[in-house]
């Protein structure tokens, strides 16, 4: 083993980390946390960057200036950085975060001292579980995602290295006799503890994680501590937010607001930010479709930057054929194109009704998108189908691409150029993950338009822990609603979102509209088979105290976001 690499992996982790912080000649590095100065002085060589070390033991600075000349070494706390703002093109931290004092005051500070572009490299012995950030000489992975995230980093990515640390442990005890004679001798050098944790403790890992400090960061960070947000009202006259010449825009989408008098909103991107969403969507369906499938995909567009044109351009990346038809228009003719599909994409509640205007079809995966999704929808998909079921959240502001499910359905990954926090809706204070609030989304690396603290009017959290399939990068719990749907009526409240969980749950009901008259007269037209008394009383069991009139009819599929819609008793009367 390397003498005095005193971490897992040794010069080849080193050198994995320099190749992750993109050092290369006349890029500045700080190595925080040096010790001995083996890393930072193989770093400066390898690389040809300009490499600083520190290190809070003089002893260890002492031996690294005799040991490795030739980096600037200077004795610093991390958490308190001798440094202006900005300065350095990556930090990397070698199995030295657990050993801090302050170790969250060390990212904020690296975050600091980081220029925008640059990139923070941590690697450390590693656990699962969500607690604190360190203990016991290991970072919690979880927390430790979640506070980069808290500093506004985006691109999170965590290699397993776990191999790496069964390998140092074994070439410790054979080179010492144990890894107790190892740790002393370690000690002695350095000054100070070294390889806290006992390697046999279970489900003690090692691991390598890389975050980005976007460009914008600054906006980003000014706009957090005065809590200060984005809105639609900006949308509507977005050309200060503009970032490149009209020449380069590619695709203007425009959208008019619900509910809203005003100008339309609009939302620029380049050939570039487009082609940042195919790739997302090319990562999120490669558990869906294989080479050689049929996606057979009813969303909007045919042109290359729509929906379709980009799942086009995705698909045929993984060797799989795109048919794009549009918006469902008719449920017999939706069948019949969708009739040997791998994989169907579409609108959540256009994907219930089809499915109970065609249970023969046999696609292996569907994907709901576009709305909120039921969870009585994709039971009925999983139901009729026999299909393995994916949700995607997205929007037009996000250039459609989002988070995709998890193939574990534990979570739904997000793309790594969008940083999501979630807020609560009243006050606005950022909530932990795990707590429901308003989804903010920024996207301060788009070319075009960038977006910085968006309120989304989405309502959901972030997931919590380690996803099924064993990535810490962040996750988004499903979306629950829009902020502001739910009308308070006798006995709680009524949304599209609840009509949609209670009315897609009855067999039968293929599609329905709703109308809030007043207070308490709910007015339901459904399509399909069901009875009225089936319709009516589902509706009656989750809210007795509203008055129910239903009538059964063929409904024109539904084009656009599902409402309630909602009028007056005197808009009632004049109606009659």
């Amino acid at each position: 083993m390397d003498r005095y690499f005193f971490h897992p992996g040794g010069r080849d982790a080193t050198e994995a980390a320099g190749k992750l912080a993109g050092l290369a000649p006349g890029r500045r590095a700080l190595d925080a946390g040096c010790g001995l100065g083996a890393g930072t002085a193989f770093l400066r060589k390898r690389f040809g960057a300009e490499v600083t070390g520190i290190d809070p033991s003089p002893r260890a600075l002492e031996k690294a200036r005799e040991l490795f000349p030739g980096p600037v070494y200077l004795q610093a706390d991390a958490a308190a950085l001798p440094f202006e703002d900005g300065c350095f093109d990556a930090v990397i931290m070698e199995c030295s975060l657990s050993l801090m004092e302050d170790p969250r005051g060390a990212i904020r500070e690296a975050v600091r001292v980081l220029k925008e572009g640059g990139r923070l490299v941590i690697s450390t012995l590693s656990c699962v579980e969500d607690g604190p950030l360190c203990t016991e000489g290991r970072v919690s992975l979880p927390a430790l995602r979640d506070a980069l995230l808290a500093e506004g980093l985006c691109g999170l990515r965590f290699q397993d290295r776990t191999g790496d640390l069964l390998q140092f442990a074994a070439d410790a005890i054979f080179a010492c006799g144990s890894l107790g004679a190892w740790r002393e001798q370690a000690a002695a050098l350095l000054g100070a503890p070294a390889f806290p944790c006992e390697v046999r403790r279970k489900g003690l890992g090692c691991h390598m994680v890389s975050a980005r400090k976007p460009a914008g960061h600054a906006r980003w960070r000014e706009m957090r501590l005065r809590g200060e947000f984005m809105t639609e009202d900006d949308l509507r006259a977005p050309e200060k937010w503009l970032r490149v010449p009209g020449r380069d825009v590619a695709r203007i989408i425009t959208r008019n607001t619900s509910g809203s008098e005003g100008a339309p909103k609009r939302v620029f991107f380049t050939e570039e930010d487009m082609a940042a969403t195919a790739e997302f969507f090319t990562r999120g369906m490669e558990p869906l479709i294989g080479p050689g499938g049929r996606a057979a995909v009813f969303m909007d567009g045919r042109s290359p930057h729509s929906v379709g044109g980009l799942l086009t351009a995705a698909l045929g990346r993984l060797g799989a054929e795109t048919a794009v038809y549009g918006f469902i228009t008719d449920y017999a003719r939706a069948a019949e194109e969708a009739q040997g599909a791998e994989c169907l994409v579409g609108l959540p509640g256009q994907m219930a009704a089809l499915a109970q205007a065609a249970p023969e079809l046999r696609p292996r995966t569907a994907l709901l998108s576009g709305d909120y999704v039921p969870v009585s929808a994709e039971e009925r998909l999983r139901r009729t189908w026999g299909c393995e079921v994916f949700t995607h959240w997205g929007m037009t502001e996000t250039g459609y691409g989002g988070a995709v499910d998890c193939p574990r359905h534990s979570g739904a990954h997000l793309r790594e150029d969008l940083l999501i926090e979630i807020a609560d809706p009243e006050t606005g204070e950022p909530l932990p993950a795990g707590e429901t609030g308003e989804i903010v989304v920024s996207a301060p690396e788009r070319q075009a338009m960038p977006l910085f603290r968006y309120r989304t009017g989405d309502i959901g959290r972030l997931a919590r822990g380690i996803c099924g399939c064993g990535r810490p990068e962040p996750r988004l719990d499903r979306v629950l609603r829009r902020a502001g749907d739910e009308i308070p009526v006798p006995g709680g409240s009524l949304s599209i979102h609840e009509l949609d969980e209670c009315l897609f749950a009855v067999p039968g009901v293929r599609d329905f509209r709703a109308v809030l008259t007043g207070e308490d007269v709910l007015s339901v037209t459904w399509d399909g088979p069901a009875s009225a008394a089936e319709v009516e009383g589902a509706l009656r069991r989750r809210w007795p105290e509203l008055r129910i009139e239903s009538k059964n009819e063929p409904l024109p599929p539904e084009r656009e976001k599902r409402r309630l819609e909602r009028r007056t008793d005197d808009e009632d009367r004049r109606d009659l």
